[in-house]
């Protein structure tokens, strides 16, 4: 008998969706190494980053083609990241995939990876480059190239790649507890909520909407929008007893808001009421 996992187990680290983890590490690596004060630490997140980018392209692209476009394992298994991104664009050169990898995956970007995984100068070479990368600007450049990788098989990009995710909601001492992984309908609620209008759309049929978060200008446009929120995790609830549902954070990776998350669902559950 397997055992069971203890009372605190984080029940969210499973692997549930390898590209969605990958894209946790990347963002969570970007944003530490914005606060970060410690060189050290500055450049290991850095690192980081541009190690778990090659393997958030490459599994996102891969995904996209198998389920898509019908491609076996055996096809993509050969051949460098570039070819495989240029696959897509074979379907869709409109959406311009290859050409938005290429803004993202430099030389310089390539040359520090290889150096990163197979060392061979001791010149504190990689350090110096790390202390100059871009890190915004690069992860702008990979979000473009995600949504434009989705675009071209019609797919929504996922929500995630606007930065927000949700917060579990904790509601127990046993409950596992970080972020959890949601989907775009909810993420479209989310976007209701905070008082997001479409053109094309009512608000109420907006979450059911199949083809809504598609395309670069859209995905721009509701970035910009949640960028103009005054709040980077949800406001708690008003007006309700208790509600088990999560709430969406731009600070997801801070203990200090899923602890005052927690402290909210705990102080208000009817189970903790004399």
């Amino acid at each position: 008998m397997p055992e069971r996992p203890p009372a605190f187990f984080d029940g969210w680290r499973l692997d549930i969706d390898p590209i969605w983890e990958s894209y946790n590490r990347i963002l969570f690596s970007y944003r530490r190494s914005e606060v970060e004060k410690e060189a050290y630490l500055k450049r290991l997140y850095r690192s980081h980053f541009v190690v778990f980018t090659y393997s958030f392209i490459d599994a996102m692209t891969t995904q996209i083609l198998i389920q898509k476009f019908k491609f076996s394992k055996s096809q993509l298994s050969h051949g460098s990241l570039k070819s495989k991104v240029g696959r897509l664009d074979a379907f869709s050169k409109n959406a311009g995939a290859l050409a938005a990898f290429h803004d993202f995956w430099t030389d310089d970007i390539h040359t520090l990876r290889t150096e990163l995984i197979h060392p061979k100068r001791y010149d504190h070479w990689v350090s110096t480059e790390l202390d100059k990368l871009d890190i915004e600007t690069l992860l702008i450049r990979l979000n473009l190239f995600a949504v434009k990788a989705h675009q071209v098989s019609g797919m929504e990009f996922p929500y995630w790649l606007t930065g927000w995710n949700s917060i579990n909601s904790m509601t127990s001492d046993s409950a596992s507890q970080g972020i959890i992984q949601s989907n775009n309908s909810q993420f479209k609620v989310f976007l209701q909520m905070c008082g997001w209008l479409d053109s094309r759309h009512s608000s109420q049929a907006l979450e059911s909407v199949k083809d809504y978060l598609v395309g670069e200008e859209k995905y721009k446009a509701v970035v910009s929008f949640l960028d103009a929120l005054g709040f980077e995790t949800q406001p708690l609830p008003t007006g309700v007893d208790y509600s088990l549902m999560p709430l969406w954070s731009k600070q997801w990776w801070d203990r200090s808001a899923m602890e005052k998350l927690r402290a909210f669902r705990m102080s208000n559950s009817p189970f903790n009421r004399k």
